[in-house]
């Protein structure tokens, strides 16, 4: 050990010091030992703002070392140094390549990475300082001691902190048995130094022997210059914050002297304004003798207006009456309309209004014919069947007029529209995402809390419309229809009757869909508009600490399981429970939440989308008790963390698992983008709908699909039954889209076609599969439909369209082809007329994304008869039929069971097997055949 070596070594003054002080104690001992052990190779294990290292390296150079020295570090931080920005590997990184570059490198990895870019042998001194638990610590040492060279010097940090479970005071108690050359310094947190065991050299190092007279000096003159150079430190911040308080001082003598400049200033203005002021002062005396004769005669202008006002008021009151007792006397009809006796009576009132001619001309004598047949035979069931579908056409066509109505009415002023929103104040934030969604579209809104006196706007979306005593008239107004059908609470005979009364019905869950299709409130009448989010909302809010773990906002005074829930929550986790608060003081307290909890009011009950989205929107983590409808919201999986209902063990389990590892930002940033998406075209989808839009507005939708997606399911949400047993079927990679609706249906399903199109050729698909909700797969699907991309894939320009089944085939189809391939029999032909199970090439994705929606003749412009007009088109088809169609299930489309469908399709497949028939025997007559026509079909 060399003495001048030592002596050196108080001279050491740190050129880079940042950050924590917790390595300063040890600088000095950091410049001496790589001097006394002129290491070929040092690696430093952890360096953070790099106080430790670039004391190495500063050693290394003012000794003229020849050195290779290696920092590790991901500089991202632990559980002991506290999480970090890239500021720190920056400020690091640009010291270090002004400085150190040209023998020393850093290494951003993990320690276990960098492990692996060091030889065996071959580190001559190490400094291990990166997480301090016990496991950590000594999995390091583990890893890094087959690539410490014999004799290697190891330096261990923090060996003196035994909180926070800091262990490497319990690694070094185990080493120093091991390895007999040690010290360690107790300043500073610790320092632990050893020596790795060199079997072939016996010397040992003076310094790293314990318990001598000479280790003992050697530790108390190190940890002299430690507290000197902390002292210096110390000395050095004192320093800095007095020059930082000197400037300040500084910048405030020269504002003091600006402002009492500016003070002076002012003085002299206002000796000029008091001049001007008194003049004022007698102009003003003037014109209050003038205002009080005028006050006089404003006096009894006011008492007649009160009169106006008087008489207004008492016309206003006559007209609410009038309202409420419309309003009873249309829910009296409603329930007389479905009473027992009404419906039992039905037969016979109309068959004596049909004998007296009452509906001439809308049913003559000879169409009332059949009605008298069903009474004179006693088919009392057929006659109900028969006017049950004369009062669905009746009512079809009636809805059809009202949406002309809005059609011609948004032609005609389509920036004009006035909307009003009627939300009880728990809603406010749907009528925010309404709201929106209609401004985008350039119509005036206005959102109301209570019933407004008149109904002056165009049309009203009421939210919860049973929580209002005053309704707009149905022409105007669309019921969003938010309760849970779990509990019969609201729903009542009157509250059916004012869905049905209205002129359309928006539901958010598709499990009340089903519920309401069974009380008459269904498909065409009843909308599925799930609960979406938005990233602008609450942008006004401002950001605020975290004040408490758990927010619940709801109501919680009368629901059991809700208090019995919030209870066990607060014994364990800080609570914050919000009964009556709403709006934008809502939104603040929400910000200020670590998480957002949702309790169900009911058991068994459907999400609480509304809360749920509106906590997702604000950026803040949700976590729920599970629901039966939670699979309907697939941008909630890996952002909402749900848990068993009704479990409380669950519950705080699932809230301790959510506060330690919270939800990223950017995976609920995501989330809410993908609500926002789905909800826009939900909500665009009901205006296409009811025509408040263009139908060509359904080429500027924006689709929620995968961007590789090449197998879809058109199927509409409002036919829930149909939909559900498609899904219980449905193929692998199949998405399923919510078909776009228009009046009359077959529009609604040729602009779905266009928008499926478009987006395929925008996300560059060359060919997509489509089918619809009625089709039935053969049990070999995913076997044959491989064989069948197989065929197709070798022929890429001999297809257009491969159609799984052919619903009407034209007497006048020609045979192109018929193949044998792996024993399918495919037959191509020049035209077809189906959309059940299709794949499309580009040629015709380009083709139907320019069919024209405002074409309304349907003998020849639906989706399947616009393809069977067109020119040149391959079709390929099997023998027999790839797919059926289901018998069970309504026509969405064209309105007949399809047991009739079926019929037609038989038919097709019959007369498609004749003329291949026919196409083979004149292929006979010219050339022999291998394959013959029995082994075809």
């Amino acid at each position: 050990m060399s003495l001048n070596n030592l002596l050196n070594s108080a001279k050491f003054s740190p050129k880079s010091l940042k950050g924590s002080n917790a390595w300063i104690g040890h600088l000095p001992f950091a410049a001496w030992v790589i001097n006394e052990v002129t290491p070929k190779v040092f690696v430093e294990l952890g360096t953070y703002a790099g106080n430790s290292y670039f004391s190495f390296c500063q050693s290394v150079t003012e000794h003229g070392l020849s050195t290779k020295c290696y920092a590790v570090d991901t500089w991202q931080g632990d559980e002991h140094s506290g999480h970090y920005s890239d500021d720190i590997f920056n400020q690091v990184n640009s010291y270090h390549q002004a400085h150190y570059a040209d023998f020393s490198n850093l290494l951003r990895m993990t320690f276990d990475e960098a492990a692996a870019y060091f030889s065996d042998a071959s580190i001559d001194l190490l400094h291990i300082d990166g997480l301090h638990t016990y496991e950590a610590v000594a999995h390091d040492f583990q890893t890094w001691l087959p690539k410490l060279a014999p004799g290697a010097i190891v330096m261990f940090h923090d060996t003196n902190v035994r909180e926070r479970n800091f262990g490497v005071w319990k690694l070094w108690e185990e080493l120093k048995t091991n390895y007999p050359n040690h010290l360690e310094f107790i300043h500073s947190h610790g320092l632990g130094v050893l020596k790795i065991n060199d079997t072939s050299d016996s010397n040992n190092i003076s310094w790293l022997q314990p318990d001598t007279e000479e280790q003992k000096q050697f530790i108390s003159y190190f940890t002299s210059l430690g507290s000197r150079q902390l002292d210096r430190y110390d000395l050095n911040l004192v320093k800095c914050q007095f020059d930082e308080l000197t400037k300040q001082l500084t910048n405030t003598d020269l504002k003091v002297s600006a402002q009492a400049s500016q003070i002076d200033a002012q003085a002299i203005q206002l000796d000029a304004k008091t001049t001007q002021i008194d003049a004022q002062a007698i102009q003003l005396d003037a014109k209050t003798t003038q205002i009080d004769a005028q006050a006089t005669q404003i006096d009894a202008q006011e008492r007649q207006l009160q009169n106006i006002i008087a008489e207004r008021d008492e016309a206003l009151r006559h007209n609410e009456t009038l309202d409420q007792i419309i309003m009873e006397r249309e829910t009296t009809i409603s329930q007389l309309l479905s009473s027992n006796s009404w419906r039992l009576t039905k037969p016979i009132r109309f068959l004596s209004r049909a004998l007296r001619g009452e509906f001439n001309p809308a049913i003559s004598p000879h169409r009332a014919t059949p009605y008298v047949l069903f009474i004179l035979k006693g088919d009392f069931v057929g006659l109900i069947s028969r006017l049950s579908l004369r009062k669905k056409m009746l009512a079809t066509n009636k809805k059809d007029r009202a949406i002309a109505t809005i059609i011609a009415n948004s032609a005609r002023n389509p920036d004009q529209l006035a909307w009003g929103i009627m939300a009880t104040p728990h809603t406010l934030f749907i009528a925010y995402l309404i709201a929106d969604r209609l401004q985008s579209h350039g119509w005036q809104v206005e959102i109301f809390t209570e019933s407004p006196k008149h109904f002056q706007y165009d049309y009203y979306i009421v939210i919860c419309p049973q929580m209002f005593t005053k309704l707009p008239p149905g022409e105007k107004r669309i019921a969003f229809q938010m309760e849970q059908s779990v509990s019969s609470r609201w729903f009542t005979s009157t509250y059916f009757a004012m869905l049905n009364n209205s002129l359309a019905v928006l539901e958010y869950a598709l499990v009340n869909v089903d519920f309401m299709a069974t009380k008459g409130v269904a498909f065409p009448h009843v909308h599925y508009l799930p609960v979406g989010a938005a990233k602008k909302y609450g942008s006004t809010a401002s950001a605020v600490e975290k004040t408490y773990d758990i927010l619940f906002y709801g109501d919680s005074l009368s629901s059991l399981r809700r208090r019995k829930m919030l209870d066990a929550l607060s014994e364990h986790f800080t609570v914050r429970v919000i009964n009556d608060i709403f709006g934008n003081e809502i939104q603040e307290l929400i910000k200020q939440a670590r998480l957002v909890i949702n309790l169900h009011y009911y058991e068994n009950a459907l999400l609480e989308m509304p809360r749920i989205q509106e906590c997702l929107s604000l950026g803040i983590p949700v976590i729920s008790e599970s629901a039966q409808d939670q699979q309907d919201y697939p941008e909630l999986i890996g952002v909402v963390h749900f848990f068993e209902q009704g479990s409380i063990a669950a519950m705080l389990s699932a809230v301790k698992e959510a506060l330690e590892k919270p939800v990223l930002p950017e995976t609920i940033t995501e989330s809410v983008k993908l609500s926002e998406q789905r909800f826009k075209f939900m909500f665009d989808r009901f205006l296409i709908a009811l025509g408040f839009l263009p139908a060509s507005y359904a080429k500027q939708l924006t689709l929620t699909l995968p961007n590789t997606v090449t197998r879809v399911a058109l199927s509409l949400p409002e036919t829930i039954g149909r939909r559900r047993l498609f899904e219980s079927e449905k193929p692998v990679n199949c998405h399923v889209f919510d078909g776009i609706r228009r009046s009359p249906g077959w529009v609604g399903c040729g602009l779905s076609y266009v928008a499926l199109s478009q987006f395929a050729l925008k996300q560059g698909i060359n060919n997509i599969t489509v089918m619809e909700d009625d089709v039935i797969l053969p049990a070999n699907f995913e076997s044959n439909i491989a064989i069948i991309n197989e065929f197709l894939a070798a022929r890429p320009a001999q297809w257009d369209v491969f159609a799984g089944v052919i619903a009407a085939l034209h007497s006048d189809v020609e045979i192109v082809s018929v193949d044998v391939f792996k024993d399918i029999t495919f037959v191509t032909i020049n035209k077809m007329t189906s959309t059940v199970f299709n794949i499309y090439s580009e040629k015709v994705l380009h083709l139907l994304a320019s069919w024209d929606p405002e074409n309304l003749d349907a003998e020849f412009n639906t989706i399947d008869r616009f393809l069977e007009q067109q020119a040149d088109l391959r079709v390929v088809v099997t023998l027999p039929f790839f797919v059926g169609h289901r018998e069970e299930v309504h026509s969405t489309l064209w309105g007949f069971q399809n047991d009739t469908y079926n019929d037609m399709i038989d038919n097709s497949e019959l007369l498609l097997e004749n003329k291949v028939a026919t196409y083979l025997d004149s292929l006979s007559n010219t050339r022999p055949l291998e394959t013959t026509v029995s082994s075809l079909l």
